[in-house]
């Protein structure tokens, strides 16, 4: 099952997944149900992120849960800016990320 911080770690090294999931699905907070305790995330946005992880992990399996920890963590303004910067810092050591396995993607982050 594919892990959220192997897709974190994708999200920060490949800018045109970063770019294209951020300008389909853009920040804001989502409401919560009425106890506070869960997030009600449109089954739309669920759609259009599997999409995107689809489309750089054709091979792997894409849960729910790591589809909602990505929304849940894009939605957020600050999260982006400080994904932006990481992804930046990365650039700047010259690290290969031709053919890395999603180990290499997880312990990135």
């Amino acid at each position: 099952m594919t892990d959220f911080w192997e897709v974190f770690g994708r999200l920060v090294t490949k800018s045109d997944f970063r770019e294209d999931l951020y300008a389909e699905i853009r920040a804001g907070y989502y409401e919560t149900d009425s106890t506070n305790l869960r997030l009600k995330i449109p089954k739309r946005r669920y759609d259009q992120a599997r999409k995107h992880l689809k489309r750089i992990m054709p091979h792997c399996p894409i849960s729910l849960m790591v589809a909602g920890e990505l929304l849940m963590c894009i939605s957020s303004d600050a999260f982006r800016t400080g994904g932006e910067e990481l992804a930046a810092q990365i650039v700047e050591t010259d690290v290969s990320i031709i053919g890395r396995g999603p180990l290499f993607y997880a312990a990135l982050v």
